[in-house]
């Protein structure tokens, strides 16, 4: 396994939050305000030495790579609970990670997702990169956090946090449909 330099750290820091995420190319960018060629090469010596592995849905640590990643820097700014509710409690979690991970809303832009034991988080960040926006969802309860910069105003962070809810009901409940069907029930097709 090769080394980890300083320029290579620089681009695990987007992991130091959460080791266990699965974070898109674009999302890493957007948190470290990296030129994308710059984050490619990185991405690419990562890769080389070990340290992550990409995935169709982005780039996750090895184990390696947990060991690897810099403490994190202080806090990321604050942080506050935006909305806490419920939705329907059969949905599971990982439906609604297949419904909506790299999807963008309004000026969220997508970063990336962690799941672990029926729980998960999906993650955005607002368009100028302010402030990140986390939808926890785990037994039909959903929480929406927002940490950045809030000294701006929340107006951005809570028209996000209620576009991110109706997604998540929308695709809750494609989810519900879905599941609830039987596997032999006739197609449109079939039926003429």
């Amino acid at each position: 396994m090769m080394s980890v330099d300083e320029r290579d750290r620089e681009i695990l820091r987007a992991f130091s939050d959460d080791a266990d995420a699965t974070l898109a190319f674009q999302g890493i960018r957007r948190s470290l305000n990296l030129h994308p060629e710059k984050l490619s090469r990185g991405l690419r010596r990562l890769e080389g030495a070990g340290v992550v592995q990409r995935t169709k849905d982005g780039y996750r640590l090895t184990e390696a790579g947990v060991a690897a990643v810099p403490p994190a820097q202080g806090a990321a700014g604050e942080r506050l609970t935006v909305m806490d509710t419920m939705v329907g409690p059969t949905a599971s979690a990982e439906g609604v990670v297949g419904q909506l991970k790299m999807k963008w809303f309004s000026n969220l832009r997508w970063v990336g997702f962690t799941q672990a034991e029926g729980a998960v988080a999906l993650r955005w960040m607002t368009e100028d990169g302010s402030k990140r926006l986390t939808a926890t969802l785990n037994d039909g309860r959903l929480l929406i956090d927002v940490e950045g910069d809030l000294s701006a105003g929340l107006s951005d962070a809570l028209a996000g946090a209620q576009s991110i809810y109706s997604h998540i009901l929308r695709a809750a409940s494609r989810v519900q449909v879905a599941e609830s069907e039987p596997a032999w029930a006739p197609t449109a097709q079939s039926q003429t």
